[in-house]
């Protein structure tokens, strides 16, 4: 997961040291659409993985032990990063990049509907 932990570092540190959104609004939706998608690839992966060690642990003499070079594991790869774009772009999608000027502050953040952040991980939860 390198692109995870070379982006959310440098992201943070923009949000730390300006107090303030300062990426715009094209990263304001790229920042959580890379982070869940890295998150849920994670995820799906273990799922994966401990799916097939399941499998060569109920039946040992099936033959797919240690076999990771068929393209059946590569499409299983395919698959989980399709999936993991399409249940994070709900998110990328509905965030809102807002700004608000006060007399003397130009106030800026990224903010997501409490309701869509808590159906989009209600249903990440059921898969």
């Amino acid at each position: 997961m390198q692109i995870f932990t070379r982006f959310t570092p440098g992201i943070a540190l923009v949000n730390n040291a300006y107090q303030n959104y300062q990426l715009g609004p094209v990263m304001c939706k790229l920042e959580i659409l890379i982070k869940m998608m890295c998150i849920l690839v994670s995820i799906f992966s273990v799922v994966a993985i401990s799916f097939q060690r399941f499998l060569n642990i109920n039946s040992p003499m099936s033959g797919q032990i240690n076999k990771s070079s068929n393209p059946r594991t590569l499409l299983i790869i395919i698959f989980i990063w399709i999936a993991s774009i399409l249940l994070a772009l709900p998110l990328a999608i509905w965030r809102v990049y807002r700004e608000r000027l006060w007399m003397d502050w130009d106030e800026v953040n990224t903010l997501v509907n409490s309701l869509t952040v808590q159906f989009c991980y209600n249903f990440i939860c059921v898969l």
